[in-house]
């Protein structure tokens, strides 16, 4: 193919930060870079804290982590960051190994202000309304995907 890993995960919309074992950013994304407000150039080989801090403090759980080789989900984070500005988000904690970062993890984040944000709330229920509607009616056969059932949401919404 010819192209790096690192192409991929720059296109991504999760915010990718790779942490080392000191909890010091090693790499992250461009989603990652834009979500916190910050460059590469800014973080890389500084501590995660001068990113973004959680109250409570959430060291504790990334460095048990570390330890435990254990996956860590976290649903409705507050993520403070400087300059008094907060995000609502979902982050996930994976530990990894290699031969550049002997032991570390690699932090996923999904913001969820996005898409709150960009719908108003009332079509954001009746979003919500239709899809339950529609799954209660087993509307859709098992074969259907997820991109046919949004596309006959989209036709429903609009009319």
């Amino acid at each position: 193919m010819g192209l790096k890993i690192d192409s991929y995960v720059t296109e991504l919309k999760t915010g990718i930060i790779v942490l080392d074992d000191s909890l010091c950013v090693k790499f992250l994304n461009s989603s990652a870079e834009s979500l916190l407000d910050t460059s590469s150039k800014a973080c890389l080989n500084k501590p995660l804290s001068n990113l973004f801090y959680e109250e409570p403090d959430n060291s504790k759980r990334f460095k048990g982590c570390l330890v435990k080789k254990e996956n860590y989900l976290k649903l409705d984070a507050l993520l403070l960051l400087r300059g008094d500005r907060k995000i609502l988000c979902d982050y996930q904690l994976h530990p990894i190994s290699n031969k550049e970062i002997k032991s570390g993890l690699i932090l996923e984040i999904n913001n969820k202000d996005t898409f709150a944000r960009n719908i108003p709330v009332s079509m954001f229920n009746q979003l919500i309304i239709i899809c339950l509607i529609i799954l209660s009616l087993n509307c859709f056969s098992q074969k259907n995907n997820l991109l046919e059932l949004l596309n006959n949401l989209k036709v429903v919404i609009i009319l």
